[in-house]
C-alpha cells in the first residue's frame, strides 16, 4: 500500500488525530458533585488566595501553546509532536497571514 493510500485509510479510521478524554471518572451524581458542581468551588477558593495553586488544581501544569508562523497546514504536526514530546496539552496558536491563510 502506498503512503498516500495509507494516509487516507488512517485518517478515515482516526477521524482526526487528537482526542479529548476526561481524567475524572463520572459514574454517579456523587462523582459529578466532586468533580464539577459544587466540588469545583473548593479549588477555586484556594486559587483565589494563592495563584500558584492553579498549577496544582487545574490543567495549567500540563498545558502549553504551540506558536507557529509557518502556516496553518503545519499546526497538526506541531501539536502532535508537542504532545508526544511533553505529554502536555498543546493549544495551537497561529497568527493570521493576510492573503495566505486568512483575511
Amino acid at each position: 500500500m502506498s503512503e498516500l493510500n495509507e494516509a487516507l485509510e488512517m485518517h478515515a479510521k482516526w477521524n482526526g488525530k487528537l482526542d479529548v478524554v476526561s481524567k475524572a471518572p463520572v459514574k454517579s451524581n456523587a462523582d459529578l458533585a466532586v468533580a464539577y458542581t459544587p466540588g469545583v468551588a473548593e479549588p477555586c477558593k484556594v486559587i483565589a488566595e494563592d495563584k500558584d495553586a492553579a498549577y496544582k488544581y487545574t490543567m495549567k501544569a500540563n498545558t502549553n501553546v504551540v506558536a507557529t508562523d509557518i502556516g496553518v497546514p503545519s499546526i497538526p504536526s506541531n501539536v502532535m509532536y508537542s504532545w508526544e514530546a511533553t505529554r502536555s496539552i498543546p493549544y495551537p496558536l497561529c497568527p493570521s497571514i493576510p492573503g495566505k491563510y486568512g483575511p
